[in-house]
């Protein structure tokens, strides 16, 4: 089995030491990426992974970190702003909105696994404040989502051809080209996990 995952964070109220957006990369379960909103740049996280990986690896993850930390900022803003619109107070919230104003986080896990008989499991998952939203596997028709705020999120990913062309690039293809490349270029940390 080998895997790789992607786990970005967006705060809405970023803090000291709680930077807006972070973002890690898991291979095999080991942390190998990072991505603080503060610096900008992803940084490899494993002893080996700067010097293994091909010239501009790194500026390319850094550029596509940057893309989906402005997306996800988007996402958790309009998740704010559909619950100020609901005027929903207290009690207990639908899985995708806000519960009350303050800080709140949208996480996203996103990846691939290469399982033992060559099957590939391909997945991303959508939480707000650590409740599962939306979820969309690839493989199976559409996504499943969990309320009505989950619905408008899906229509507006399904409207947006990019939004889906991307997604499904990314599971279809670019996961699995990036687990073996990463399994490249971090070799030598993995076995000595």
């Amino acid at each position: 089995l080998l895997s790789l995952w992607y786990l970005p964070v967006a705060l809405s109220e970023p803090g000291p030491g709680f930077p807006q957006f972070l973002s890690m990369g898991s291979l095999d379960g080991i942390p190998f990426q990072r991505r603080r909103s503060q610096r900008g740049l992803v940084e490899p996280h494993l002893p080996g992974m700067a010097a293994g990986a091909e010239p501009g690896y790194w500026d390319g993850q850094s550029r596509n970190s940057k893309r989906h930390r402005h997306g996800a900022t988007r996402e958790l803003q309009m998740l704010q702003e559909r619950h100020s619109q609901s005027g929903a107070q207290g009690g207990e919230p639908g899985l995708g909105e806000l519960p009350s104003p303050g800080l709140h986080t949208l996480q996203e896990v996103s990846g691939c696994d290469l399982l033992s008989q060559g099957n590939i499991h391909r997945s991303n998952r959508l939480s707000s404040n650590r409740r599962e939203f939306l979820s969309f596997q690839l493989g199976f028709r559409g996504s499943v989502v969990a309320d009505s705020a989950a619905q408008v999120t899906k229509r507006r990913w399904e409207h947006d051809e990019i939004e889906a062309e991307e997604l499904t690039n990314h599971l279809g293809h670019t996961c699995l080209g990036c687990l073996r490349k990463c399994v490249r270029y971090g070799r030598e940390a993995l076995e000595c996990k």
